[in-house]
C-alpha cells in the first residue's frame, strides 16, 4: 500500500517539477513505470533497478537545475521503495 502511494504521489507532485525543466526526458517516468511493473509482477526487481539507476543519472545529468535535481532523486528514491518496506515511509514522513 505504501510502495503504491509513494509512487503515486511522485509522479502526481514531483514529477512535474521534472518535466517543467525537462519535457523531452522520459527517464523520471519510466522509473515510476517501472516500479509499477514490478508491483503487478509484471517485471523483476534487477529490471526495475536499472530505470531507477537511469533516473538518478538524470539527477546527475541536472545539476545546473537545482530544482529538477532534486525532483529527479525524490523520483528515484520514490521508486526504489519497491525493494524494502522499510524505505517507503520515507516520503510520507
Amino acid at each position: 500500500t505504501l510502495a503504491n502511494w509513494v509512487v503515486d504521489y511522485a509522479e502526481r507532485v514531483i514529477l512535474p517539477l521534472w518535466s517543467k525543466s525537462y519535457p523531452d526526458d522520459p527517464r523520471p517516468q519510466n522509473c515510476l513505470n517501472a516500479a509499477r511493473d514490478w508491483l503487478s509482477g509484471a517485471i523483476k526487481l534487477p529490471q526495475a533497478k536499472a530505470f531507477i539507476l537511469e533516473c538518478h543519472a538524470a539527477a546527475r545529468e541536472a545539476e545546473a537545475n537545482p530544482v529538477a535535481q532534486a525532483s529527479a532523486r525524490a523520483i528515484g528514491q520514490s521508486a526504489s521503495t519497491i525493494h524494502s518496506a522499510r524505505h517507503c515511509i520515507g516520503l510520507a514522513l
